[in-house]
């Protein structure tokens, strides 16, 4: 009673829709969809030639509807407003780019997969999301202002305002071999579905709050609580799905994404010159190549860190921990349990990280091991006691420079390049920054070179908690005005020559809590 309707001889498609005012039109033009997906391409060019004008796409409006979902590409050129309201939403499953000059105003709107922003478009966002794994990614000269949105940035964010949003500069990219669902073809580094299983089954992920998609067959599992990974063999249903590895149980945190298979490929598809924090997760595999890294982040403070998977070895709750007496003795730091009976040395070249109770989050590489002691390098910041527990972790991903130059190459001004968790092997140099970049060196092990980080031409870095051994000429190589900031707890072995040369200029700043050992000749030169 009292409501009003309106009986109406529908199209069934905003194309359709959009096709049938006259062009151009001197009018406001309401376009309303009911609830449901709509398929099809569009785009929306050449309607508002009046003044003052608009275009406006609304999504269903019905407390409690289902909502409205546009699952074609869109272009969008014209004056528009993309409309949702408080109870549903307007939902764009396709890619949506804003182009030349267009003026678009969005409320309450979910984009799901791409937002673009491009040429002098000046967007207005409100109640706006881009849900995981979708991004906004802004070119050229566009502007937008956000008003109560969360949104996450694919790229450099340029020109932006926000009012009571929470942005996101950032996203990570994933890595896995076509063992675990890689693929140079199709993949797209990015993420596709994520959740938390719900309960266990053998070689099953289960997630009753899912809804797989058929899309998900052949693709890459990171299970991020254990950092294990494992590749769809089959859709089951909706929320369930078959997997080529027993690495799910209920309670852990999974993510499905659309992997490349290799390193490279995914530091090449980080879109631009790009201004954000970008994270390549990898898996747990031995990738054969030489990564170069360089035109993607030639100014801000933002980030590109490679980070490697780990397998966890062992586990426990530590008796005791000490540190040698005085900031300036030298020693190392050690963890006791009192429960274990480790083989003397299986953990050397492993690392310790105390994942909660006193001292939570500290990782430090491990120097030997006794049957109940760990002897880690460097001291503890804040000493593990009985309330400490504590994971032992090996590198799970490597990548083997076998017969190549180097393993990873960072150059041309490049900067904010981290490496960490990766196991970097056999190259002629095994990380080789030149050209001004940045960079740094975090959890790594690099064995097997002629130089293990062989930096040059105004580089500048710094290195945390790696191993480095078995490197024919040294660990590090310092030359034509490189610098490094910081080498801290550290675990060097050297060449029969030496663990580190300074030369021509360059500098090395904050040597401390690094071991420098025996198990090679090892003298640092120059002694200046």
């Amino acid at each position: 009673v009292s409501e009003n309707y309106v009986i109406c001889e529908a199209v069934d498609s905003l194309s359709t829709a959009y096709a049938l005012p006259d062009s151009p039109y001197r009018a406001n033009i309401t376009m309303r969809f009911s609830p449901g997906t709509f398929a099809g391409d569009a785009t929306l060019i050449g309607k508002t030639a009046g003044e003052n004008k608009a275009i406006t796409v609304q999504g269903d409006n019905l407390a409690g509807g289902g909502g409205t979902i546009l699952s074609g590409d869109i272009t969008v050129y014209d004056t528009v407003t993309l409309a949702g309201g408080t109870n549903y939403k307007l939902k764009f499953s396709g890619t949506v780019v804003i182009k030349g000059g267009a003026i678009v105003t969005g409320n309450y709107c979910d984009f799901l997969k791409r937002l673009e922003t491009r040429g002098n478009a000046s967007c207005s966002w409100s109640n706006t999301l881009t849900t995981s794994p979708a991004k906004l990614y802004r070119y050229d000269n566009a502007i937008n202002s956000f008003n109560t949105c969360t949104i996450t940035f694919g790229n450099d964010p340029g020109a932006y305002t926000a009012v009571s949003s929470t942005i996101t500069k950032g996203y990570t990219m994933y890595a896995a071999s076509a063992t675990y669902g890689g693929s140079d073809a199709t993949g797209d580094g990015l993420q596709m579905y994520s959740g938390t299983a719900t309960s266990t089954t053998g070689n099953k992920l289960v997630d009753s709050a899912a809804n797989f998609g058929t899309d998900v067959v052949n693709k890459t599992l990171y299970n991020s609580t254990d950092n294990t990974w494992a590749k769809v063999t089959a859709r089951d249903s909706a929320t369930q799905l078959s997997i080529s590895a027993n690495i799910m149980v209920s309670g852990e945190a999974y993510i499905i994404s659309n992997a490349f298979a290799t390193v490279q490929k995914v530091v090449d598809a980080i879109p631009g010159t790009v201004n954000c924090d970008t994270t390549l997760q990898i898996s747990g595999e031995s990738y054969a190549e030489a990564v170069n890294v360089w035109g993607k982040n030639f100014s801000g403070s933002f980030s590109i860190t490679l980070q490697g998977s780990r397998s966890f070895t062992d586990l426990g709750t530590a008796s005791s921990g000490a540190n040698p007496v005085g900031n300036g003795s030298a020693g190392y730091g050690t963890l006791t349990d009192t429960t274990k009976a480790w083989g003397v040395n299986a953990y050397q070249n492993l690392w310790v990280e105390i994942t909660g109770g006193t001292g939570s989050g500290q990782i430090r590489p491990i120097h030997l091991n006794t049957a109940t002691v760990l002897t880690i390098v460097g001291r503890w910041d804040t000493i593990p006691d009985g309330t400490s527990t504590y994971k032992i972790f090996s590198l799970a991903t490597t990548i083997d420079g076998t017969a190549l130059t180097h393993c990873v190459k960072i150059k041309n001004g490049q900067q904010g390049i981290n490496l960490q968790y990766l196991k970097m092997l056999n190259a002629s140099n095994i990380l080789e920054p030149s050209g001004g970049s940045s960079w740094s060196l975090m959890y790594c092990h690099i064995q097997g070179g002629a130089w293990g980080v062989n930096a040059s031409g105004g580089s500048s870095g710094s290195i945390y908690a790696c191993v480095s051994r078995l490197n024919s000429l040294g660990d590090i190589i310092m030359d034509r005005a490189a610098t490094v900031s910081q080498v801290k707890r550290c675990r060097f072995t050297g060449s029969s020559t030496r663990s580190i040369h300074v030369a021509a200029a360059a500098v090395m700043y904050d040597l401390t809590e690094t071991y420098i050992g025996v198990e090679e000749y090892c003298p640092i030169s120059p002694p200046s």
